[in-house]
C-alpha cells in the first residue's frame, strides 16, 4: 500500500473479512460490489466517469475507475471495497478512483486513489496476496504498508505519517526516476516529509504526543466502527440491506416515471441513460420480489422517505457544484500543474 500527501489524509489498515452468509449452499456466493457508497452525509457528489455532471451521492451507489467523489462543508462519505476495506472521506475533500480491480478467486484487491484535498481515513484488510495493493496518492509523500494502522496528514508544505500499529515504509515523492529514500516508521512513531527535500525527517513519538490525542481517538473510534461493519459483511447483513434498498429504489423510480413522465423526459440524455441502465439491471429481480419490497418500504418509513427524496433529486436534475481541484500527478508521470494557493481543510490535527 502506498499513500502520498495533500491536505489532511488519514488511513488505517486492519484484518480481512470473510464471505457473507445466508447463501444457497449449492451455489457460489455472489461477490460483494468492488466499491460502493455505504453512507453519505451532507453535501457529497459523485461525478461518474464519462458523465458531464455530478449526482448527489446515494447509499449503495457503485464506484469504478474514473469516478470522482467531492464533499462540501459538513459533508462526509464512507466507501466500502468488497465489504473488507472501509474509507471515510471528510468535509471539503476530493477523491478520484484512479484504478480499481480485484481477483475474486484469490481475494486480492488493487486500488489506487488520488486525494486532491481533504481528510481520508481507511480501515483496510490485511493485503496478503501478491497482487494486492492499496495506494492513495497526493503530491508530497508516499507511505507503503500491508496490514497496519496509520495516519497521514498532508498539508501544502509537509506531510506527516504517524503509525498507530504495525510498520510503514515512508518516502518522499521524487520528480526524478530514482528510488526514493525510505524510512521504516514503527508503531507509536511518526515522521514529517517536507515538500522541498521530500525526504522523511527524524522519527518522533506519536503515542505520547498530547497534540495527537484527538487523532488517536478518532482513529480508534473509526477502526471500531469499521470492525462492526466488517462483521455485518461477514454475516451477510450488509448485502441483505443493500439489496433491499436497491430494489426499493427500483420500485420507487418506476412509480415516479409513471406518475411524472414529463420530468423523466426533461432530463439530459446521459442521465436518462444512467437511469435506464439502473432499471434494466434490477427490474427482473424486483418483478420477482415486489411483495417483499412493498413490505420493506411499509415497515421502514424513514428509509422510504429518504429514498423518495433522493429520487426526486435525480428527476430534478441536481448536479454537483464541485470546487476546483488542484493539479496532481500520478506516480512516475512527470510534473503536475502547480496547485493554486489554498487553505488546508478543517479537521483534527
Amino acid at each position: 500500500m502506498r499513500i502520498s500527501g495533500l491536505p489532511w489524509l488519514l488511513a488505517i489498515i486492519l484484518l480481512p473479512a470473510g464471505s457473507p452468509a445466508q447463501e444457497d449452499a449449492t451455489t457460489a456466493p455472489e461477490p460483494s460490489p468492488l466499491a460502493v457508497i455505504h453512507e453519505a452525509s451532507g453535501p457529497v457528489f459523485i461525478t461518474k466517469a464519462g458523465d458531464p455532471a455530478g449526482l448527489p451521492a446515494e447509499e449503495d451507489m457503485e464506484l469504478g475507475p474514473g469516478d470522482r467523489i467531492t464533499t462540501g462543508a459538513n459533508g462526509s462519505v464512507i466507501i466500502t471495497l468488497r465489504d473488507d476495506h472501509f474509507i471515510k472521506l471528510g468535509s471539503q475533500a476530493g477523491l478520484t478512483v484512479k484504478e480499481l480491480r480485484s481477483d475474486q478467486v484469490a481475494g486480492g484487491i488493487w486500488a489506487r486513489l488520488i486525494l486532491t484535498r481533504g481528510k481520508l481515513m481507511a480501515v483496510v484488510a490485511s493485503l496478503t496476496t501478491a497482487d494486492s495493493r492499496f495506494e492513495v496518492d497526493t503530491p508530497q509523500a508516499v507511505a507503503s504498508v500491508k496490514g497496519t494502522s496509520f495516519q497521514v496528514v498532508a498539508e501544502r508544505k509537509s506531510t506527516t505519517i504517524s503509525v498507530l500499529e504495525g510498520t510503514v515504509a515512508a518516502s518522499g515523492y521524487r520528480e526524478e526516476l530514482v528510488a526514493p529514500e525510505e524510512l521504516e516508521v514503527k508503531e507509536g512513531f511518526e515522521t514529517v516529509v517536507g515538500a522541498k527535500n521530500r525526504r522523511p525527517g527524524p522519527l518522533t513519538k506519536f503515542f505520547n504526543n498530547e497534540k495527537r490525542k484527538k487523532t488517536r481517538v478518532a482513529l480508534s473510534e473509526y477502526r471500531a466502527m469499521a470492525l462492526k461493519l466488517r462483521a455485518r459483511g461477514q454475516s451477510g447483513e450488509l448485502r441483505r440491506q443493500r439489496r433491499l434498498r436497491v430494489l426499493s429504489r427500483t420500485m420507487l423510480i418506476e412509480r415516479f416515471q409513471k406518475k411524472t413522465p414529463a420530468s423523466y423526459k426533461a432530463l439530459p440524455e446521459w442521465r436518462r441513460n444512467r437511469i435506464d441502465q439502473f432499471m434494466a439491471g434490477h427490474k427482473p429481480e424486483l418483478d420477482a420480489s415486489r411483495a417483499e419490497i412493498s413490505r420493506f418500504l411499509n415497515s421502514n418509513p424513514k428509509t422510504r422517505k429518504l429514498l423518495e427524496q433522493q429520487i426526486r433529486r435525480r428527476f430534478a436534475g441536481v448536479t454537483a457544484k464541485t470546487p476546483r481541484q488542484p493539479g496532481i500527478r500520478a506516480v512516475g508521470q512527470g510534473k503536475a500543474a502547480r496547485p493554486g494557493k489554498q487553505q488546508p481543510a478543517k479537521g483534527g490535527d
